[in-house]
């Protein structure tokens, strides 16, 4: 059983489905190299290191011969998530047919519903449509190909009041076996129709809500021996080395599509909304790893005031940091969630972030950073790379443009309860050099510079009697 921080649960779970890689038979397998092949899937879906939650499988594997193959039955798995909430799933029955002399197709008989436990009282998901194929290896221990599709899916409290409705969830996973003994692995989910039913808080609605990701050389051995480093109750000293590459990389990708939900009891829209994370070079000397989130056409309640966004695209890139401390401090923020306050864990990932970009030359790179409102825009891009070198801890050049803000002023004028932000935008407004965009629009720029010998520049003028002035 695993424990530790939610955020990145899907990801785990797709990089979990793994195995280490066996010689392939000559043959046909038999029911017990069936069932020692799923049980080796099993074993390693529940092995991962977890996040936020802790899974336990009541039994072993059951395979037994048929006329044209194999039934095999799944045992019954109990997820213990944070916050005394639970999940107990039925045993599932697969049927497996030969589809070559190394692989077999796989039928799932998926139960119709699954029982929910926590604090707040019981519930239950049924699933009024169930469909399931995959295809299936024994020898590699691993489901080369998934597709689940559910339809009619509800999720409903003690009293059999629905509180959530899903038209349809389709799940998607592909596995294939490198020569070096690594895994290559996709996973896709998309469901749609997603709404909030009952309760006296305005109803959420989101037409379809999506994540793809990927991992590529994905090490099932040194995967493994992740989860055990994390296993719940072992002491300081008696935790193992987590190993030194887990992948070569990765991308998670979510998406959402027509959100209506509620701000402050006023109601917002989106028509659409990502994130996306990718790592790459983390089997070597150096990894990259960007971040990218955008929101578009957004419709936010008068009390957003003047600055509320209707489009934001934020894209950063974090480049040359050590491969094996970039590890380090990911495994060291896994074990950081499993403790009493997981909450710790994110502000303690970012100190050992910027500890290993401190001392290692990496760079933190704002490629886009983009907020849109009815009046104004604003952009920020430039480069950011901590040194000891000044007294700032870092050296920067950062240029943000701001088009509209004469009209932003004005309109804060017309506001009598906005003083403050009228005052701070008269500020930036005295601050900016004059300019235009490339269609003859105003705008202000903003040039600010951080130098290693402690000079803080914008525009090429001394900040620095400023900010001696502003210090308290």
């Amino acid at each position: 059983m695993q424990h530790g921080s939610l955020p990145a649960a899907l990801l785990c779970i797709g990089l979990a489905i793994t195995a280490a890689i066996r010689p392939l038979p000559a043959a046909a397998a038999d029911a017990e190299e069936v069932r020692l092949g799923l049980q080796h899937w099993i074993d390693d879906l529940l092995s991962g290191p977890g996040l936020g939650y802790a899974v336990a499988a009541d039994g072993m594997v059951v395979v037994a011969a048929t006329e044209d193959g194999f039934r095999a039955t799944l045992p019954a798995i109990r997820v213990d998530l944070s916050g005394g909430a639970a999940v107990a799933i039925d045993p599932i029955d697969l049927t497996l047919t030969a589809a070559d002399a190394e692989t077999y197709n796989v039928d799932w008989q998926l139960p119709e519903s699954v029982a929910l436990s926590g604090t707040a009282g019981d519930g239950r998901i049924l699933v009024a449509s169930r469909r399931g194929t995959g295809l299936f290896d024994p020898a590699l221990g691993v489901m080369r190909q998934t597709h689940i599709v559910l339809g009619g899916i509800g999720l409903l409290d003690g009293t059999g009041g629905r509180r959530l409705q899903v038209e349809s969830l389709e799940l998607q996973t592909a596995a294939s076996a490198g020569t070096d003994g690594t895994l290559d692995r996709t996973t896709e989910v998309q469901l749609r129709g997603i709404a909030t039913t009952g309760g006296s808080e305005p109803p959420i609605r989101i037409a379809s809500l999506g994540y793809s990701g990927s991992a590529r050389g994905l090490r099932p051995a040194a995967w493994r021996a992740l989860g055990e480093s994390l296993r719940p109750g072992l002491a300081p000293g008696e935790r193992p080395e987590p190993p030194p590459v887990l992948l070569s990389g990765f991308d998670s990708r979510y998406r959402a599509d027509e959100l209506q939900f509620a701000v402050r009891g006023q109601p917002a829209t989106l028509a659409g909304a990502s994130l996306a994370v990718t790592g790459t070079g983390l089997d070597g000397g150096h990894a990259n790893l960007s971040l990218s989130l955008a929101l578009a056409d957004g419709d936010w309640p008068p009390a957003f005031g003047l600055f509320a966004a209707r489009d934001a695209e934020i894209e950063l890139a974090l480049t040359g940091l050590p491969s094996d401390r970039l590890v380090e401090a990911l495994v060291a923020a896994l074990a950081d969630a499993g403790s009493p306050q997981p909450e710790l864990a994110l502000a303690m990932l970012n100190m050992r972030l910027q500890e290993a970009m401190m001392t290692s030359g990496a760079e933190l790179e704002i490629r886009t950073l983009r907020l849109a409102s009815d009046m104004a825009e604003l952009r920020v891009g430039g480069t950011i790379a901590p040194t000891l070198a000044s007294m700032w801890g870092v050296v920067a050049d950062i240029e943000m443009t701001i088009a509209g803000l004469d009209a932003l002023i004005a309109e804060a004028r017309g506001a009598p309860d906005d003083g403050m932000a009228l005052q701070q935008l008269t500020l930036l407004q005295a601050m900016g050099a004059e300019d235009t965009d490339p269609a003859g629009r105003p705008l202000r720029r903003y040039v600010l510079s951080i130098t290693d010998s402690g000079e803080v520049l914008l525009n090429g003028a001394d900040l620095m009697p400023v900010l001696v002035a502003a210090t308290p």
